[in-house]
């Protein structure tokens, strides 16, 4: 394990001071490894994905250093497609189950009804079960000088589990409105049950100010529901518009233009706000996480990053609404097989390759950038401070 510089001597609690937390990643190197690991990931046909994972979460957290010492991940790819290859075959069997209960019964029945409900709490029970093995990997391979994070204090996957249903319960009833509840609860149990060396962590998050953009999320998508659902001036347009085999009226094409203009901008704001929520909320967790007499604050801001985000995001809504656009005109103007597609989905999954990279360039280095310099840790480093989660592993600002 290499070092940036000497540790220095160790602080008692009343002698704490602030310790630096350092990116320095280039955006050269970080390019050079997307690239190299989105284009063979392309050509293997995904298979290549873990070895890319692996060797990016190497980088990544090999670049940031605490009290002058590189943090080490010591995972592998063998690790992470063994934890792809359980939840696959549990998918694989719950869905087989749901399936063969389900050809036994009357589709138009209560236990049809009962049976779905059942299959989809298992796949939430599932999705949340992998995060909390997803979670606990990253900690039992991350390092910091001779010390190991670790996690399960305590914890219980099923208690996990079902605390994941009942807040999703909750988000569904208010049509998801609480999802932030429920979010900042999983991370409070997964931060809160994790510890460095032999310290626990302490963890009070709350929602907080991150209250405001989820709700302007929620606010774009309800408008983007309301133009769709409500546009009729768009209906009339798009029958005129294919019904004509593409022969465009001024009316018609207008009003096409002018509908995908406002559903890129709502999906725009809605991904962007998607964005901003995470940040607000990863900066709630930070300030609510405490050590042994270590705590971490977080001056991180969202204006700095927001030119960045909505360049990213808007990208992302051309490029998808534009392959859309694309198949809905072949499929109606003309008669396409599934094998005439494949072109497309092809460029669809080059083109989200390529945004992908563009989008980390774009935010996700200068993220990290920020987060050094707007984290401070305040406390004597004995054991605690680097097991709080701050490698680029703590916070993902994708969208959704």
């Amino acid at each position: 394990m290499s070092d940036l510089g000497s540790p220095g001597p160790r602080q008692s609690p009343d002698q704490a001071s602030d310790v630096t937390l350092a990116y320095d990643g280039t955006a050269k190197a970080v390019a050079a490894l997307w690239i190299w690991n989105g284009c063979v990931t392309f050509v293997t046909l995904g298979i290549f994905f873990f070895w890319a994972k692996n060797r990016m979460r190497q980088y990544l957290w090999s670049r940031f250093s605490l009290d002058g010492s590189r943090v080490e991940y010591t995972g592998t790819e063998a690790g992470l497609f063994k934890g792809f290859i359980v939840a696959f075959l549990a998918f694989l069997a719950v869905t087989m189950a749901y399936r063969f209960a389900l050809s036994a019964v009357p589709s138009d029945s209560w236990k049809s009804a009962s049976l779905t409900v059942g299959y989809v709490s298992l796949l939430l029970l599932l999705i949340s079960t992998a995060r909390y093995f997803s979670h606990r990997y990253r900690l039992n391979h991350t390092r910091w000088r001779d010390m190991s994070a670790g996690f399960g204090r305590q914890a219980s996957v099923w208690a996990y589990g079902g605390m994941v249903v009942r807040y999703a319960l909750l988000s569904l009833v208010t049509f998801g409105i609480a999802y932030p509840l429920g979010s900042m609860a999983r991370r409070r149990y997964l931060w809160g049950h994790s510890q460095f060396g032999q310290t626990g962590i302490h963890c009070n998050a709350k929602v907080g100010s991150a209250w405001t953009p989820w709700l302007i999320h929620c606010a774009f998508w309800l408008a983007l529901i309301l133009f769709v659902v409500l546009g009729r001036f768009y209906r009339l347009a798009t029958v005129d518009l294919l019904g004509s085999h593409l022969q465009f009226h001024f009316y018609s094409y207008g009003a096409v233009v002018l509908w995908y203009v406002v559903v890129a901008f709502l999906l725009t704001g809605a991904f962007t706000s998607l964005a901003a929520y995470r940040l607000a909320e990863f900066r709630q967790l930070i300030d609510g996480i405490s050590n042994a007499g270590v705590t971490v604050t977080s001056a991180l801001r969202l204006g700095p990053l927001l030119g960045r985000m909505v360049l990213v995001k808007l990208l992302y809504v051309i490029i998808i609404m534009a392959l859309l656009l694309s198949c809905l005109v072949m499929v109606m103007t003309t008669r396409v097989t599934l094998n005439q597609l494949f072109p497309l989905f092809a460029l669809a999954i080059l083109a989200w390759i390529i945004l992908d990279i563009l989008g980390r360039l774009l935010l996700m280095h200068p993220l990290y950038r920020a987060l050094a310099r707007t984290i401070q840790i305040r406390g004597a480093l004995d054991g605690g401070g680097p097991g709080l989660g701050l490698g680029p592993g703590a916070i993902s600002v994708g969208d959704g």
